[in-house]
């Protein structure tokens, strides 16, 4: 199941050209999820800011649906990725889909890069992107194939995807200016971000059935550099 998504509040021009001095350090995003349209779980984003364009996102999510009345699906997934200079340098995650269990370590930091699933290692080229899709990297990041990390597996998935547009999509009743950008190989996975590049919406099919990621909420939190 792939992870990630919705817009807050209305971004002007300025904003989506980047920059805002009084952003917050360390903010909490909410999220629903929704399988067949019926809300059926969440997703948690802790974005932490560290300077220097270092960056720590613990993620965790909880998915129960129940499939034509009759088949209880369950999914939860939990980890930590940390970013610097806009670079995956590690990844840590536990999934469990319906009963799968998957351990995840990845260490990209230095040339001998590599990734453990379930104790076992294997060597790994540097990777672009997760399928957490917490944020949207610089556009010549993903010209080209690129290499995105799962989340839930630790497979390495080779990707294409168009071109980054500005489009209008509507949240909470009001129209909303986002980025969007289109994951158009293995799987086609549509992404909305804001003008920070910061996940708002996701649309996918998983196993069939249609899958939307939205915000439901923001929270700035106080850092120790707060205190």
């Amino acid at each position: 199941m792939m992870q990630g998504m919705a817009c807050w509040g209305l971004i002007s021009a300025a904003l989506l050209a980047g920059g805002n001095e009084d952003r917050p350090a360390r903010e909490l995003r909410e999220y629903g999820v929704w399988v067949d349209q019926t809300l059926s779980g969440k997703l948690e984003l802790e974005i932490d800011e560290r300077g220097a364009d270092a960056v720590s996102v613990s993620f965790k999510t909880e998915v129960k649906h129940t499939f034509y009345k009759i088949y209880n699906y369950s999914y939860s997934l939990h980890g930590r990725e940390q970013w610097a200079n806009g670079r995956l340098l590690s990844l840590r995650s536990e999934a469990n889909d319906d009963g799968k269990k998957f351990r995840v370590q990845a260490d990209l930091r230095g040339e001998e890069n590599w990734v453990i699933v379930n104790d076992k290692k294997r060597a790994s080229a540097e990777v672009t992107w997760t399928t957490l899709f917490w944020n949207l990297p610089d556009p010549e990041a993903l010209s080209g194939e690129v290499l995105i990390l799962d989340v839930d597996t630790g497979a390495p998935l080779k990707a294409r995807l168009s071109p980054e547009k500005i489009e209008s999509i509507e949240l909470s009743g009001k129209p909303r200016d986002c980025w969007h950008v289109r994951v158009t190989e293995p799987k086609v996975v549509d992404l909305w971000f804001d003008g920070r590049r910061r996940l708002v919406r996701q649309v996918s099919t998983e196993d069939g059935f249609a899958t939307e990621i939205r915000l439901k909420s923001i929270r700035n939190l106080a850092t120790t550099r707060d205190r």
